[in-house]
């Protein structure tokens, strides 16, 4: 269109108009944003509607065409900026294209425009306009304020799938799927063949359900991501065939033309029946079956005989009554148990045990007033033969029990049974018999009845003790320890045989077998007098070691009849 307003004056209402920024059109930029790829942004251009589906796509703008002004702007948005404006030859203006809003953003910048001959604008020259695809390359090419803002870029299947930001700092990334792993019941597709739960390793196996009976068994099957045991069959109603075809866990019952009471024609317990289910056979069955005879008057084993054998009895029980009564067995007689006495009263010992069966223990005195030691008898305390003198007895010792003594290896305390060890020299025995008046026969000694285990393997060691308890000697006028001894032993170095006494501080030597072997053949009564050692926790061990691999095979220590006393006792 041309104006009849002189070229001057027009030319200098233009200038005015461009120097205050003066726009027309409303170049508006309706796009949706990144959201989708229906629509790549308007160019801007004739007609331009921001893409199909008009969704923006990358920051797109659109341009609304009016009429052109004189203003520098594209306002009829045919990408010509002041066609047919009148102008001064010679005269500039800035001029750009692009969308509203995006000059000056990202790379879009102006250009510049000049008057030709004629008194029209030239063409737009060196402007940059928003480009209708962002791409990879650090640069905002749409010019909407951000740098590569693609959308994100997805791959693989599943649980393979990943998304990845599609360019980071102007590089496209690479979308590398995860590996597939075994398929597994969860609801995912783990393996990555597009179908969730297809393949785990429990299908089809056999599984046991929820259910009992004929519905116990089943099979593993994948139902929603969650592992289930489908039973293989299905309930059903009840028939006399063993199973537990309704799976209630109950077999065969409440089956039709069952539950009547009849007569079996067998004897005791079992002739009462039922018409009941029996495995797959409908018949008189007895309501109570046979079963092990038990002490209860009845014919629990159905053979014609009540309570034979004893049942139930033969078994230890109390008899409520004292002492060597106490003990009894179980027997049944008409019907019920009774505990039946082992053995019969006897005459009363001193042992704690009430063998008379009176309700009272070791009455009597029993096996007491026999000399003893130190011109003293024996008397009945405690279950033990104690002797009683006028001496202050710290230990009175027969080895019937010793339960306070201390035995090292190779040390008993048994019954004496003779026996010998052999070496080079001879045979020497061990005693057959104790010293005591005591019946139990018992005494201490190093492999009572045999050689001495380290003397026959000639093995070294240091000293093996037998030790006594501590008793408290500090107030005694005097301390004397008799004992029978008898010792077969080599000499010294070979075999050294050692007494012992604790003083308060230290363990003291008192005797030590001599370079002379011991073959003893009898008891022998020997005594130390242990005075200068008395303390408050005083003890005496006996021990003997092996010092050389030369050693003969000998017996050691024999011990009985230890007594330590506050006088030397005849």
């Amino acid at each position: 269109m041309r104006s009849t307003i002189p070229a001057t004056l027009v030319a200098l209402g233009c200038l005015a108009i461009h120097a205050f920024g003066c726009a027309g059109g409303t170049d508006e930029n309706t796009g949706a944003g990144q959201g989708g790829t229906a629509g790549v942004g308007g160019t801007g251009g004739q007609g331009g509607q921001g893409g199909a589906g008009g969704q923006g796509g990358a920051g797109g703008m659109m341009c609304t065409p009016t009429d052109e002004k004189c203003d520098g702007l594209d306002n009829d948005c045919d990408q010509e900026v002041d066609e047919d404006c009148p102008c001064v030859q010679g005269q500039t203006q800035s001029c750009y294209s692009g969308a509203e809003g995006t000059q000056g953003i990202g790379p879009c910048t102006a250009g510049q425009q000049s008057c030709d001959l004629s008194g029209k604008w030239s063409k737009c020259a060196g402007e940059v306009v928003p480009k209708t695809q962002e791409t990879c390359n650090g640069i905002d090419d749409d010019c909407n304020g951000a740098v590569d803002d693609m959308a994100p870029t997805s791959c693989g299947f599943g649980a393979c799938q990943v998304t990845v930001v599609t360019c980071e700092n102007g590089q496209l990334n690479e979308c590398i799927p995860l590996q597939p792993t075994l398929e597994v019941c969860d609801g995912l597709d783990n393996d990555c063949d597009q179908i969730p739960d297809d393949s785990f390793p429990e299908k089809g196996k056999t599984c046991t359900s929820e259910l009992v009976g004929a519905c116990a068994k089943g099979k593993y099957a994948c139902t929603s991501g969650e592992l289930i045991c489908v039973p293989d069959v299905t309930p059903v109603p009840e028939t006399c065939n063993g199973v537990d075809d309704d799976c209630d866990g109950t077999t065969d019952e409440d089956i039709p033309g069952t539950g009547g009471q009849c007569g079996t024609g067998l004897l005791g317990a079992c002739s009462n029946g039922a018409i009941a289910c029996n495995g797959t056979t409908i018949d008189c069955f007895p309501v109570t079956p046979q079963s092990p005879e038990k002490c209860n008057g009845i014919d629990d084993d159905c053979d014609g005989v009540v309570d034979e054998n004893n049942p139930e009895g033969g078994v230890p029980c109390q008899t409520g009554q004292s002492g060597g009564c106490s003990s009894g067995t179980l027997k049944c007689a008409s019907g019920a148990l009774i505990c039946e006495p082992n053995s019969a009263a006897t005459p009363e010992q001193c042992n704690g045990i009430d063998e008379n069966c009176n309700g009272i223990i070791d009455e009597g005195n029993p096996g007491g007033n026999v000399a003893c030691a130190c011109g003293g008898k024996t008397a009945c305390s405690s279950g033990q033969l104690t002797c009683v003198s006028a001496a202050t007895m710290f230990i009175y010792e027969d080895f019937a029990d010793a339960p306070d003594w201390t035995l090292g290896s190779e040390w008993e305390i048994k019954a004496a049974v003779g026996g010998a060890c052999t070496n080079s020299s001879g045979t020497h025995n061990d005693p057959t018999n104790d010293t005591s008046a005591s019946a139990d026969n018992k005494i201490a000694g190093v492999v009572v009845g045999g050689c001495s285990t380290s003397s026959q393997s000639a093995t070294t060691h240091a000293y093996y003790y037998l030790t006594s308890p501590v008793f408290d000697a500090s107030a005694a006028p005097g301390v004397y320890l008799q004992f029978q001894r008898w010792l077969n032993s080599d000499v010294t170095p070979f075999m050294n045989n050692v007494i012992e006494v604790f003083n308060g501080t230290a363990w003291v030597q008192v005797w030590q077998s001599g370079s002379a072997a011991s073959t003893a053949s009898a008891w022998t009564k020997v005594s130390y007098d242990l005075s200068q050692y008395k303390n408050a926790n005083m003890r005496i061990r006996w021990g003997f070691n092996i010092a050389s691999t030369l050693v003969y095979p000998y017996a050691s220590w024999n011990i009985d009849d230890v007594i330590v006393s506050n006088t030397l006792c005849p």
